[in-house]
């Protein structure tokens, strides 16, 4: 799952230590090292990957993951 990018993928925030993040969800739609940037219906959000948990769903698949293993760009979460 962390060995591939992460554009492209509808995710739900299921977990934050910011209550106001949980329930967002939408399309990924940029990835940095410490952010992702969602599109939402309400408009973009950028969110801090350490301190959520999220839902993500591929290939009709839901996977539940830590922000925490999401951390990093994509040739630093290969290297894991």
């Amino acid at each position: 799952m962390l060995k591939r990018s992460l554009i492209g993928l509808y995710v739900s925030i299921v977990e934050s230590e910011n209550k106001y993040n949980i329930g967002i969800r939408g399309t990924i739609i940029e990835d940095s090292r410490n952010m992702v940037t969602i599109k939402t219906s309400q408009g973009k959000k950028k969110i801090v990957k350490e301190k959520n948990k999220f839902l993500i769903v591929v290939d009709n698949k839901e996977t539940l993951i830590s922000g925490k293993d999401l951390a990093g760009r994509i040739d630093e979460r290969l290297k894991k």
